[in-house]
């Protein structure tokens, strides 16, 4: 019977401490004492199981008159090994500017389990905080204000007014000059014009550029008196006006009879031309010594006709007598 007795009293024993421990709210400072304004730290916990739904006392700036809230954290939980409850905790900065003895009132909890239907409420212990002023001696004379202290002012605090005032004078040289291209009707940004190469030049670089490529050293012959007699074309195109490019070759020659050219340069032309002609449509193999013989006749070409001008016709006038 007694065994049956201490049997039960243990079981009932077992229930009251789970029952206990199955929910609990605290409430903990690191410090029950401190000096006016000093701040310190309020911890509350609530421990209940991980199925219930709570919730979180509403705190706002205020404790109560006397006791302010500086910071406070987020929730944060942790869960028991079995995962059969989550503890709650938040920490709150606390600080008073006004001495004596502050009674903290208990924090009020909610909380509901999945089997409940309505809330119930737990809540912590209250607390007590003293906050303490500043002994004053006085037996000791009263000391005058100090005045306040001269910081000299350093880079770091004027460097953004410099930065500032350098851009506000280039924003205003800027509009200057703006005006000032505005009223003379010139461009705001003037870009230099790469100067434009004269006509035989321009036909000598490309005929250099060709000798480098070594086309008909590599078979490709067609395309090497193709490329020659383009680069002669563009060069009568542009020295002589001649619209050379849509011309066939009897009519490029006929159109420089119209020049000052002299005979030896139409004739190294038309040899030039017409050794083309019989490559590119009659599909003539010609000597080693024709290729280099053209290049050498299309730069004679150019190099004789340089410094030719043109001679312009005065009109005839008539005495009447």
């Amino acid at each position: 019977m007694k065994k049956i007795t201490y049997i039960l009293i243990g079981i009932v024993s077992l229930f009251v401490y789970k029952e206990s421990t199955a929910q609990e709210a605290t409430a903990e400072v690191n410090r029950s004492s401190i000096l006016i304004g000093d701040q310190i730290n309020l911890t509350l916990k609530l421990a209940v199981p991980a199925s219930a739904t709570i919730v979180w006392p509403d705190i706002r700036d205020t404790i109560i008159r006397e006791i302010e809230v500086v910071t406070r954290t987020k929730i944060d939980t942790i869960t028991n090994e079995k995962e059969e409850f989550i503890t709650y905790i938040q920490t709150l900065t606390i600080t008073s500017f006004d001495s004596g003895y502050f009674a903290v009132p208990p924090f009020i909890f909610l909380y509901k389990t999945i089997d409940e239907a309505e809330y119930q409420a737990i809540e912590t212990g209250a607390l007590l905080l003293e906050v303490q002023t500043i002994e004053v001696d006085t037996s000791k004379d009263i000391i005058d204000i100090k005045p306040p202290i001269h910081v000299p002012v350093s880079f770091q605090e004027i460097w953004p007014w410099l930065v500032l005032g350098l851009l506000g004078l280039l924003f205003m040289l800027g509009i200057i000059y703006f005006i000032k291209k505005r009223k003379k009707s010139e461009p705001i940004i003037q870009i230099r014009k790469k100067p434009v190469l004269p006509p035989h030049q321009i036909a000598l670089d490309a005929l250099e550029s060709l000798k480098r490529k070594k086309l008909w050293q590599s078979g490709k012959i067609k395309s090497y008196h193709t490329e020659l007699t383009d680069i002669v074309r563009r060069y009568i195109e542009n020295r002589f006006d001649i619209q050379a490019i849509e011309m066939v070759t009897f009519e490029i020659l006929v159109a420089m009879q119209r020049t000052v050219a002299t005979d030896e340069a139409k004739e190294k032309l038309k040899e030039m031309l017409e050794l083309a002609d019989l490559v590119k449509f009659a599909k003539e193999k010609p000597l080693p010594d024709d290729e280099e013989k053209s290049m050498k006749y299309a730069i004679n070409f150019i190099n004789d006709t340089i410094h030719l001008i043109e001679e312009v016709k005065i009109p005839e006038v008539k005495e009447h007598v």
